[in-house]
Protein backbone atom coordinates (compact mmCIF):
# COMPACT_ATOMS: atom_id res chain seq x y z
CA UNK A 1 0.00 0.00 0.00
CA UNK A 2 1.12 3.51 -0.67
CA UNK A 3 1.95 5.80 2.23
CA UNK A 4 -0.97 8.16 1.50
CA UNK A 5 -3.43 5.25 1.48
CA UNK A 6 -2.08 4.01 4.81
CA UNK A 7 -2.43 7.50 6.28
CA UNK A 8 -6.05 7.72 5.07
CA UNK A 9 -6.90 4.32 6.52
CA UNK A 10 -5.31 5.29 9.83
CA UNK A 11 -7.10 8.67 9.81
CA UNK A 12 -10.51 7.10 9.25
CA UNK A 13 -9.81 4.38 11.82
CA UNK A 14 -8.97 7.06 14.41
CA UNK A 15 -12.10 9.04 13.45
CA UNK A 16 -14.13 5.84 13.91
CA UNK A 17 -12.58 5.18 17.35
CA UNK A 18 -13.01 8.80 18.48
CA UNK A 19 -16.60 8.91 17.17
CA UNK A 20 -17.48 5.64 18.91
CA UNK A 21 -16.06 6.89 22.21
CA UNK A 22 -17.72 10.31 21.83
CA UNK A 23 -21.05 8.61 21.12
CA UNK A 24 -20.71 6.45 24.22
CA UNK A 25 -19.89 9.54 26.30
CA UNK A 26 -22.82 11.46 24.78
CA UNK A 27 -25.24 8.63 25.52
CA UNK A 28 -23.88 8.22 29.03
CA UNK A 29 -24.29 11.92 29.86
CA UNK A 30 -27.46 12.84 27.98
CA UNK A 31 -29.47 9.63 27.63
CA UNK A 32 -30.71 6.85 29.86
CA UNK A 33 -28.23 4.19 30.96
CA UNK A 34 -30.51 1.50 29.48
CA UNK A 35 -29.94 3.00 26.07
CA UNK A 36 -26.16 2.98 26.51
CA UNK A 37 -26.36 -0.68 27.52
CA UNK A 38 -28.56 -1.59 24.56
CA UNK A 39 -26.28 0.27 22.15
CA UNK A 40 -23.25 -1.44 23.72
CA UNK A 41 -25.05 -4.71 23.00
CA UNK A 42 -24.18 -4.11 19.33
CA UNK A 43 -20.44 -4.36 20.03
CA UNK A 44 -20.73 -7.60 21.95
CA UNK A 45 -18.53 -6.10 24.64
CA UNK A 46 -19.17 -3.78 27.53
CA UNK A 47 -16.65 -1.16 26.44
CA UNK A 48 -16.89 2.64 26.14
CA UNK A 49 -17.50 2.54 22.41
CA UNK A 50 -20.57 2.71 20.15
CA UNK A 51 -19.85 1.75 16.52
CA UNK A 52 -22.96 3.51 15.19
CA UNK A 53 -21.41 6.83 16.21
CA UNK A 54 -18.05 5.85 14.74
CA UNK A 55 -19.64 5.31 11.34
CA UNK A 56 -21.60 8.54 11.77
CA UNK A 57 -18.37 10.46 12.38
CA UNK A 58 -16.81 8.95 9.27
CA UNK A 59 -19.90 10.02 7.32
CA UNK A 60 -19.50 13.58 8.64
CA UNK A 61 -15.83 13.76 7.71
CA UNK A 62 -16.49 12.44 4.21
CA UNK A 63 -19.24 15.06 3.78
CA UNK A 64 -16.95 17.79 5.08
CA UNK A 65 -14.40 17.02 2.35
CA UNK A 66 -17.07 17.78 -0.27
CA UNK A 67 -18.17 20.93 1.56
CA UNK A 68 -14.63 22.23 1.41
CA UNK A 69 -14.40 21.65 -2.34
CA UNK A 70 -17.73 23.34 -3.11
CA UNK A 71 -17.47 26.11 -0.47
CA UNK A 72 -20.99 25.79 0.95
CA UNK A 73 -22.06 28.47 3.47
CA UNK A 74 -21.79 27.25 7.08
CA UNK A 75 -25.53 27.31 7.81
CA UNK A 76 -26.21 25.18 4.74
CA UNK A 77 -23.51 22.71 5.82
CA UNK A 78 -25.03 22.42 9.30
CA UNK A 79 -28.58 21.99 7.98
CA UNK A 80 -27.59 19.52 5.27
CA UNK A 81 -25.41 17.46 7.63
CA UNK A 82 -28.25 17.40 10.20
CA UNK A 83 -30.60 16.01 7.58
CA UNK A 84 -28.02 13.40 6.50
CA UNK A 85 -27.35 12.33 10.12
CA UNK A 86 -31.10 12.10 10.80
CA UNK A 87 -31.53 9.90 7.71
CA UNK A 88 -28.55 7.81 8.87
CA UNK A 89 -30.20 7.48 12.29
CA UNK A 90 -33.47 6.36 10.67
CA UNK A 91 -31.77 3.76 8.45
CA UNK A 92 -29.63 2.48 11.34
CA UNK A 93 -32.63 2.21 13.64
CA UNK A 94 -34.79 0.39 11.10
CA UNK A 95 -31.97 -1.99 10.12
CA UNK A 96 -31.09 -2.82 13.72
CA UNK A 97 -34.75 -3.54 14.42
CA UNK A 98 -35.20 -5.80 11.41
CA UNK A 99 -31.80 -7.49 11.42
CA UNK A 100 -31.36 -8.00 15.17
CA UNK A 101 -35.03 -7.82 16.19
CA UNK A 102 -34.05 -5.20 18.73
CA UNK A 103 -35.01 -1.53 18.83
CA UNK A 104 -31.89 0.25 20.09
CA UNK A 105 -33.62 3.56 20.81
CA UNK A 106 -37.16 4.81 20.98
CA UNK A 107 -38.15 8.44 20.52
CA UNK A 108 -41.88 7.67 20.72
CA UNK A 109 -42.18 10.05 23.67
CA UNK A 110 -40.74 12.93 21.60
CA UNK A 111 -43.02 15.29 19.75
CA UNK A 112 -43.01 14.83 15.96
CA UNK A 113 -41.29 11.46 15.88
CA UNK A 114 -41.35 8.89 13.09
CA UNK A 115 -42.12 5.46 14.56
CA UNK A 116 -39.75 6.28 17.42
CA UNK A 117 -36.66 6.09 15.17
CA UNK A 118 -36.16 9.83 14.61
CA UNK A 119 -37.68 12.98 16.06
CA UNK A 120 -37.60 16.72 15.60
CA UNK A 121 -36.00 17.09 19.03
CA UNK A 122 -33.08 14.85 18.07
CA UNK A 123 -32.77 16.67 14.74
CA UNK A 124 -32.09 19.85 16.71
CA UNK A 125 -29.70 18.02 19.05
CA UNK A 126 -27.72 16.87 15.99
CA UNK A 127 -27.84 20.44 14.65
CA UNK A 128 -26.32 21.73 17.88
CA UNK A 129 -23.50 19.16 17.80
CA UNK A 130 -22.89 19.80 14.11
CA UNK A 131 -22.66 23.54 14.80
CA UNK A 132 -19.93 22.81 17.36
CA UNK A 133 -18.28 20.43 14.86
CA UNK A 134 -18.31 23.06 12.08
CA UNK A 135 -16.92 25.82 14.28
CA UNK A 136 -14.21 23.44 15.46
CA UNK A 137 -13.32 22.74 11.83
CA UNK A 138 -13.24 26.47 11.08
CA UNK A 139 -10.85 27.08 13.97
CA UNK A 140 -8.67 24.16 12.89
CA UNK A 141 -8.53 25.44 9.31
CA UNK A 142 -7.76 28.97 10.49
CA UNK A 143 -4.84 27.98 12.72
CA UNK A 144 -3.27 25.13 10.74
Amino acid sequence: MKSKQKNNILKYFLIFIFGGFFGWLFELIFQESDRVNSLSYMTGFNIPFLPIYGFGFILLFVLSKYYDKIKFPIMFRILFASIIITIYELISGVLSNFVFGYKLWDYSEHWLNFHGYISLYMFFVWMLFLTIFEFGRMLKNKYT
